[in-house]
């Protein structure tokens, strides 16, 4: 396997199709850069770190991991040109090691479906590429360079696979001949269940008379978090008691700093940092509501992670959620990008009898590990 990470991402699929194949053998990449943020932290590259990257923790024996190293930057004239780079780390390693393998999936389609399509032609096995993202709906679109590096390696794979209605509309508008496949993309059902929300919050001492909304990702533009800020600011006009929870770090960290300070809102935001993602159940248990802003998803995880909790889910038009929130039992889409309307829709969902159950089950049944795995393995055994 060919990917960009090893970590909740893609780390529970990975070692859940484990338990089918003698040995998994992945190979993520690596930019030695990334060592920068251990002395100049204002260069934000801790997330593209190897103990950020890399989750080694109750990793199956035959599940075998290599990071494979090579510098690259990622202003767009030279980062197309970290395929050949990439592949030449991932060759060396093979041969370092005398891997013998009998299929290769790789993990968006640039730079891993680069190099999947190059090791295809050379090793002659079967190649599966997932678009799951930026890959399929930003890259092949900048300019006919990138277009035909896409589409090469696509059609070079004997499957697509991609996560949500979105990522297929983008691949369609691509000259690919390949069969492309629709899975979802799941959660750890071992980790995200529903829990006693009174426990949840006294295990993370929590305020018991609060209502809580609660955001899980990156801090980082495309996700949005500043319209939540804005909508907060909103909310408190009409409720005291609501308490926004950000769970997460990045680059418009201090951004959302500032705005919290600007509008006076320290005393109902909490903005927790990068977490352990064992601990992130608890945190959604404890919430009454799960924002998610994004500016554009391909699909968006956290927001099953939420409903496998039990948790309502309010989410904008953003490529990914309109795949997810198709009820008004589970959640709410929001059409907009205005704070007041969000802080409308989160005060009507407030007043909402949810049923957590009802949410947890729906979950279960479109997203659960074991259901979506099952669709995965048999792609791959009418290619074996």
């Amino acid at each position: 396997m060919i990917c960009h990470d090893y970590d909740s991402f893609n780390k529970d699929t990975i070692e859940e199709l484990a338990k089918y194949f003698e040995n998994i053998y992945v190979l993520v990449r690596y930019n030695p850069l990334a060592k920068l943020s251990k002395f100049y932290p204002f260069l934000f590259l801790n997330r593209f770190s190897l103990k950020n990257k890399v989750d080694y923790r109750n990793k199956p024996k035959n599940v075998k991991i290599f990071i494979t190293p090579f510098l690259y930057l990622t202003i767009n004239f030279l980062y197309r040109q970290i395929g050949k780079k990439h592949y030449n780390a991932v060759q060396k390693i093979i041969n370092k090691n005398s891997f013998h393998f009998d299929m290769i999936l790789s993990q968006f389609a640039f730079s891993s479906g680069f190099v999947g399509a190059k090791l295809k032609e050379k090793y002659n096995v079967p190649l599966i590429i997932q678009g799951l993202g930026y890959d399929i709906y930003d890259l092949p679109f900048r300019d006919k360079k990138w277009k035909k590096i896409i589409e090469d390696s696509l059609n070079k794979a004997d499957l697509i696979l991609t996560v949500s209605q979105s990522c297929l509309n983008a691949l369609n508008q691509l000259k690919i001949n390949t069969r492309i496949e629709l899975i979802p993309n799941s959660y750890n059902d071992q980790l995200f269940f529903p829990m006693n929300t009174i426990e949840a919050r006294r295990h993370l001492n929590l305020p018991l008379d609060k209502k809580i909304l609660i955001n899980v990702g990156n801090i980082i533009k495309i996700k949005g978090q500043l319209l939540l800020v804005e909508a907060l600011s909103e909310l408190i006009k009409v409720r005291n008691d609501i308490l926004v929870i950000i769970i997460g770090d990045g680059s418009l960290k201090k951004k959302i700093e500032k705005k919290i300070d600007k509008l006076n809102l320290s005393s109902h935001l909490m903005l927790v940092g990068r977490i352990n993602h064992a601990e992130v159940p608890f945190w959604l248990n404890s919430s009454d509501i799960f924002v998610f802003p994004s500016i554009r998803e391909s699909f968006g995880v956290a927001q099953i992670e939420a409903l496998a909790c039990g948790v309502p889910v309010v989410a904008t038009i953003n490529g990914g959620s309109e795949d997810i929130i198709k009820d008004h039992k589970i959640g709410r889409l929001l059409k907009s990008r205005d704070p007041q309307i969000l802080s409308n829709l989160i005060l009507v969902m407030l007043d909402y009898p949810f049923n957590r159950d009802i949410i947890a089950n729906y979950a279960k049944m479109n997203y659960s590990k074991k259901y979506v795995i099952n669709q995965i393995k048999k792609n791959m055994d009418s290619l074996l």
